[in-house]
């Protein structure tokens, strides 16, 4: 595996390369002990993009974790979910001038920070997937359909083989790679 600069970034978006069922999120120090920190270097199960900067790293958590996205990553996944399956939607740049990009940002900070305490994430996200569809353009109606494939696209995460690859989208499911 590459080690690089890039490698020791202060925020990475990571997400497990063997999974059928993607979700991403944000690292960047692990607590140790007596309350000592280290900088999070992921290993090979995981697949990374860094970051320098927190909130550029959370807008993309954001995206990449809403039900448009994932339904369609989920699709593509065929045994592996390697750094090009998210090649399957367009993110817009990150700008700090953008009020949507800073709300997606400031909503993937509250997930993280809701997880990591036990707490329902329900509420938020359906609050990502409405600005998430509210980024790309996609209607409420068009949106329950990414959430209720998402939804149906089972609980399990365990690679067992029998994912289809490259399915056929849905009647009037909007495909985000131009």
């Amino acid at each position: 595996y590459d080690i690089g600069p890039y490698t020791f970034e202060p925020f990475k978006l990571v997400w497990k390369r063997s999974t059928k069922k993607f979700e991403a999120c944000v690292l960047t120090t692990l607590p140790l002990h007596n309350g000592v920190e280290k900088l999070a270097v992921p290993n090979g199960n995981l697949m990374m993009i860094p970051f320098t900067d927190e909130c550029e790293a959370h807008y993309f958590c954001a995206l990449l974790n809403s039900s448009i996205a994932r339904s369609e990553i989920n699709a593509s996944i065929c045994t592996k979910a390697h750094m090009g399956i998210i090649d399957v939607i367009s993110i817009p740049a990150f700008s700090t001038k953008i009020a949507l990009h800073r709300q997606l940002a400031s909503l993937s900070k509250d997930a993280h920070a809701k997880a990591k305490a036990g707490c329902d994430l329900a509420a938020i996200e359906l609050e990502v997937d409405q600005c998430a569809a509210a980024l790309w353009g996609i209607d409420d109606e068009a949106l329950g359909r990414y959430r209720e494939r998402v939804r149906s696209h089972g609980d399990t995460d365990e690679m067992d083989g029998e994912t289809e690859c490259g399915e056929t989208p849905d009647e009037g499911q909007m495909i985000l790679k131009a």
